[in-house]
């Protein structure tokens, strides 16, 4: 039966085992090596055996900071309790553990994926095991070269030339023309129609949508007039029309992706939930999958008996792949990645080829079978987005060059100002006086590992405080609360002297948080299981935090007093929250679908909102009358390929502000050879 505290779960309920239960033995091991601790342990076998069947380990994070986000999701899928959830083979196991050792050689200026720097005497025997590990992973990856034939040689073809974003693109049943959506040099989004064979695209003649799908009868379903929803998610009407031309029927409101069913009848669709996240439903109204956080990119199976589906965590795109039947029984998943985006079948329903990266953001092509075994189909230097594969197993993918920038304007000049740091500058917050921001990296310069520094708005360098990412700056600046792991736990760190202090520790997701204007507490939302979202407050220095709005109500803008939060439920209705506790205020204005509230300001009269698209509207709001008056209009220099601006922050008295600028410039491409 082997040592107790490396049982897994089936052996300890007397059930038969198999290779699985040996990679949890070796995810127990691997935690072991990395942390110091056992991952189960306790004073008894009886007490170690109910670790393994009910607990989880601590995160590895809390006795090794320097152990990688990638690695640590590598250790928590060989520990999963449901074989089915874990590495299917020490195979796959090798698989990803060499593409961390290709992300450390690859990484420009970053942070090592397995980074080990000097370590005390009685610790250094980590480092030849180490090396032993990653010496199996890369001869196990040489043997799996060996035994697939020689490398993919792809022919690429060029289809489109303008400059832009591309944002989702089908193949007709025919398998030469080509439908997609794009907005070229900032116009607004449209969908195009071009074949195989030609350069040209002409304009399909609809009002601003996006394609979703197109039927095996030849009827496309599209979103019109899409918005952005939230991070990487659009949402917009759900409408069908024939391919041959016509006008659209609209079928329903507030759908972020779509795909139809073989038979051409039905459509299954990833819609928000009551907690504003997304779910999947098939046929629609009827919800067959609830993820903790959020899904996308819904595609049926050739056969029809089975749907993939990208299934995020909170925040990022982030997450893994997973098969589901039409009833929402999970049938496989994938490790999880730092970015997944896109994904089809193959031609013969046996795989779900994807496009993710499990460090950074440049996406390659990877395929996920039925018994969860995952293997590397193509990468090439940047990104690649997949948006489809015909019956004769052409590929559509984007060449994608993402960043996310960031930009300011600092107090007493007239200028924006380019503050952009690495290749994906998220900004988390602006002091009061607009002369200093917080900001996160999480793309390629830091092989996807979430990096939080500090920097002033004349352009100084900027300082990294640690691990983390989005944050806030606490009034006295003296220190930042930051996100980090999975779940989010909260971390304050320090901006000059001090150490590191975790805040959270449980098993729950903290996002959003602000901190009080008197710097001795923070606001924060928490996704609680099996619940809806709610605001709760802390005492940085201890104590337990207090609940201050109801589930389902949940918002992240305090007034300028500190004694009222903003917030609202699902159905968009806000309300004054008080911090002390009590009956929320009725407010005396509205906030519209498409407006976002920024911040309250230190006259005490005004509330600012933004616009979702670009350019970014700004509205001051008149807290006595409930008045709207235009404020600002920010608009990008350049508006090729800009999609959103995620952050936006104003100092105290609104003169200063400081954005993000996502932009995506996509060639799209139908690729021959891949297998």
């Amino acid at each position: 039966m082997g040592t107790v505290g490396y049982m897994a779960p089936e052996q300890v309920r007397g059930k038969p085992a198999d290779p699985r239960s040996d990679i949890f033995a070796f995810g127990a091991i691997l935690y072991e090596m990395l942390s110091g601790k056992r991952a189960f342990h306790g004073d008894s076998a009886v007490d170690t055996m109910s670790a393994i069947l009910k607990e989880d380990p601590p995160d590895l994070t809390e006795t090794n900071g320097k152990v990688s986000p990638a690695l640590e999701r590598i250790v928590r899928h060989c520990l999963e309790k449901n074989p089915a959830e874990r590495f299917q083979s020490a195979r796959d196991l090798a698989f990803n553990l060499e593409a961390l050792t290709d992300i450390s050689t690859s990484t420009r200026g970053g942070v090592r994926a397995l980074q080990m720097e000097e370590e005390p005497a009685k610790r250094r025997w980590l480092l030849p095991v180490l090396g032993v590990l990653l010496l199996l992973a890369s001869w196990a990856g040489v043997y799996r070269f060996a035994h697939r034939g020689a490398a993919a040689n792809p022919t690429f073809h060029e289809i489109t030339f303008r400059n832009g974003t591309i944002w989702d693109a089908r193949f007709a049943p025919d398998g030469q023309t080509i439908i997609y959506g794009a907005t070229w040099e900032g116009a607004p989004q449209e969908i195009f129609s071009t074949r195989f064979d030609s350069s040209d695209s002409r304009s399909v003649g609809l009002p601003p949508a996006q394609i979703l799908s197109i039927s095996s009868k030849g009827e496309m379903a599209i979103a019109l007039h899409p918005t952005p929803f939230a991070h990487f998610v659009q949402s917009g009407t759900l409408a069908r029309v024939a391919l041959a031309g016509g006008a659209p029927r609209e079928v329903v409101d507030n759908v972020h992706w779509a795909d139809w069913a073989p038979d051409g009848q039905s459509l299954a669709v990833i819609r928000p939930s009551a907690n504003n996240l997304s779910h999947l439903e098939y046929p629609i109204g009827n919800v067959i999958y609830q993820p903790r956080s959020w899904v996308s990119h819904v595609r049926f199976s050739p056969s029809g008996e089975f749907l993939a589906i990208a299934d995020h965590v909170p925040g990022g795109d982030d997450g893994r792949i997973v098969i589901v039947d039409t009833h929402g029984n999970r049938k496989a998943s994938s490790s999880f990645y730092t970015s997944v985006q896109g994904l089809a079948w193959s031609p013969d329903g046996k795989e779900v080829w994807f496009s993710a990266v499990p460090g950074g953001s440049a996406r390659s092509i990877y395929a996920l079978d039925f018994s969860g075994k995952e293997r590397l189909i193509y990468r090439a230097p940047g990104g690649l987005t997949l948006h489809d594969i015909s019956r004769t197993g052409l590929l559509l993918l984007t060449a994608d060059k993402t960043r996310l920038s960031m930009f300011a304007l600092a107090p007493g000049e007239t200028r924006e100002r380019s503050l952009t740091w690495f290749d994906w500058t998220l900004l988390g917050d602006l002091s009061d006086d607009g002369k200093t921001l917080l900001f996160s990296e999480t793309g390629e310069a830091t092989g996807g590992n979430y990096s939080i520094f500090l920097r002033k708005t004349d352009g100084s360098p900027a300082v990294r405080l640690g691990d983390g990412g989005f944050g806030a700056l606490s009034p006295d600046g003296k220190w930042a609360v930051a996100e980090s792991g999975s779940p989010a736990k909260l971390t304050l760190l320090p901006t000059g002297v001090g150490e590191p202090r975790q805040l959270t520790d449980d098993k729950v997701d903290h996002a959003r948080a602000v901190w009080t204007p008197d710097g001795k507490s923070i606001v924060y939302i928490q996704s609680d299981p099996g619940r809806s979202l709610r605001n709760y407050i802390m005492d940085v220095q201890g104590g337990a935090a207090r609940a201050i709005t109801p589930e389902g109500v949940a918002g992240s803008i305090l007034t300028y007093d500190g004694k009222f939060l903003l917030a609202s439920d699902n159905k968009r209705l806000y309300a004054l929250y008080p911090i002390a506790g009590g009956d929320p205020q009725k407010v005396n204005f509205t906030i519209g679908p498409d407006e976002v509230p920024v911040r309250f300001l230190s006259d005490g009269k005004s509330l600012l909102t933004r616009s979702r698209g670009i350019p970014v509207d700004i509205t001051r709001i008149d807290l006595a009358t409930g008045r709207h008056e235009p404020w600002k209009q920010i608009v990008p220099p350049d508006p090729a390929g800009a999609q959103r601006a995620p952050s936006l922050k104003f100092s105290a008295d609104g003169k200063s502000y400081a954005y993000s600028l996502g932009r995506m410039l996509s060639d799209l491409y139908v690729v021959d050879g891949l297998k």
